[in-house]
């Protein structure tokens, strides 16, 4: 029955999937300059989920999300984690939302384009993206424009896209400072977050995120909740971020903000606080370091999507409802000779207004 809820909702919004594999959404280039042999973000985001239905809305497809729904069946008891006093249902965003009735586990693969899992499927060493595949339900839609992290992480935490949200871009010009700056700050939302807006009614929350950029974000008016990032792990505190010491807490060093390490370092936080603090609702974001450096297939690439699998089997063994989906996909900018493939903005519009007439700001800056 839970399946075919699922199935009939999807089939009718995003389309079915029936060899389970993901297919591989038209990619759209970017005109921005890379190094030789660099990849970056498209529209082709991976979406894979185990998510209960306080995750399962038809505005998926609007959203532009790459979100697919399966759920799991757990052997393990269902785990109460607020008791029962809070509403059954809590509305955001003019959405509703229903109150998880087992942990939810929302896992966010930045850069998650499904070329890297049918790479893995295919030779068959993701046996936990398989089990949810054949056992649930999987599908694949274009992401909300633009095709970059922060938009998209704000995007799936709000439950609307961006000319709702605000969050339009990792960097923009603010108008009112006239300043080039990080999209970072809580300051520039303009939509509640699901996060936030369940910790408010009881709820456990938390929210670990791989890159710094985005904590702040993400942790916004959580209450009583756990949030940091991985990046700066080091420096987290209990008042600050519901949690001292995350190092010792998660039994890791501090990753390398340039490595895999960093996403797995949010894997590992989300199964021990899975573990020990029984929390409602657990959202986890990682970092495309490895989808930027290494094409699908590639030694790395798999290496890394093994370790990612192997999580999602823990996360399901300690009887959460586990739902993955992706940010934006991936695509060469190179030849195949290692030129880049690229437009230089800046240099159109200078030659069709002059020369310090416009001025071209890169929505995807990480400074």
């Amino acid at each position: 029955m839970i399946r075919e809820h699922f199935q009939n909702h999807f089939d009718r919004d995003l389309g079915a999937i029936n060899d389970r594999t993901l297919p591989r959404d038209t990619m759209i280039r970017n005109p921005m300059p890379l190094t030789p042999g660099f990849r970056l973000e498209t529209l082709s985001p991976l979406g894979l989920c185990g998510v209960d239905r306080v995750y399962t809305n038809r505005n998926r497809r609007a959203l532009g999300l790459a979100v697919v729904a399966l759920l799991t069946n757990l052997s393990t008891s269902q785990i109460s984690a607020a008791g029962q006093d809070h509403p059954q249902q809590i509305t955001v965003n003019g959405k509703n939302y229903n109150w998880p009735k087992r942990p939810v586990v929302v896992v966010l693969i930045d850069g998650g384009d499904p070329a890297y899992v049918n790479a893995g499927l295919a030779q068959g060493l993701l046996p936990h993206f398989q089990r949810f595949m054949n056992d649930g339900f999987v599908s694949v839609a274009l992401d909300a424009m633009p095709s970059l992290t922060n938009p998209n992480n704000v995007s799936v935490i709000t439950g609307v896209p961006p000319s709702v949200h605000g969050i339009s871009g990792n960097f923009f010009l603010n108008p009112v400072t006239g300043q080039e700056t990080m999209m970072d700050q809580p300051e520039f939302m303009r939509a509640d977050s699901i996060l936030a807006r369940f910790s408010e009614h009881g709820a456990k929350v938390v929210a670990v995120t791989a890159k710094n950029k985005l904590a702040k974000i993400l942790g916004y008016k959580l209450r009583n909740g756990i949030s940091f990032s991985a990046e700066e792990a080091d420096k987290c505190t209990r008042k600050e971020n519901g949690i001292g010491d995350c190092l010792a807490y998660v039994g890791k060093s501090l990753p390398n903000e340039y490595s895999g390490d960093l996403s797995l370092f949010v894997l590992e936080a989300g199964v021990k606080i899975l573990q020990r603090e029984k929390p409602d609702l657990i959202y986890l974001s990682l970092s495309d370091y490895i989808q930027h450096k290494y094409p699908p297939g590639s030694k790395e690439a798999n290496e890394f999507y093994v370790a990612v699998d192997k999580y999602l089997g823990r996360l399901a063994a300690l009887g959460a409802t586990v739902g993955l989906t992706g940010d934006h996909g991936m695509n060469d900018k190179s030849n195949a000779d290692g030129s880049p493939n690229i437009v230089f903005l800046q240099d159109l519009l200078d030659q069709e207004f002059g020369s310090g007439k416009t001025r071209v700001i890169l929505p995807i800056t990480d400074p």
